[in-house]
């Protein structure tokens, strides 16, 4: 059976509880133990919220918010990018919606997040 998650874990949890009690209804879906869910905050702006389905502890991405603008990066790329199997979460966009574009990858693990390598998140050609 998987944990519920426990609003008490994380003292940020409260604020955000609607959205976090969905994603109890959400399978797992990264590192092999996580359910991660995108609470969105604007236009264009997201973070994600990681729940451990072992013990019901909540996490937030450690590094603030990520935004991104319409024109910049390929459609499906943009946000975050995570996979079942894997402990890597790419995030690509403007940091707390400043400074150049980037991608940042970091590595989920029990001790928490570890910042792996980031690089210049290129922006692509509008139609017009």
């Amino acid at each position: 059976m998987l944990a519920q998650a426990d609003l008490a874990s994380n003292p940020s949890a409260r604020q955000f509880r609607t959205r976090i009690r969905e994603s109890n209804k959400e399978p797992i879906n990264f590192a092999g133990v996580f359910t991660v869910s995108r609470i969105g905050c604007g236009t264009s702006c997201a973070f994600p919220i990681l729940v451990d389905r072992r013990d019901g502890k909540v996490h937030f991405f450690p590094d603030g918010v990520v935004s991104w603008a319409a024109d910049v990066g390929d459609d499906d790329d943009y946000g975050f990018t995570f996979r079942r199997d894997s402990r890597l979460l790419r995030s690509c966009g403007m940091l707390n919606e400043s400074g150049p574009p980037t991608c940042w990858y970091h590595e989920w693990t029990d001790a928490g997040p570890s910042l792996i390598s980031k690089s210049p998140w290129k922006r692509r050609r509008t139609k017009r």
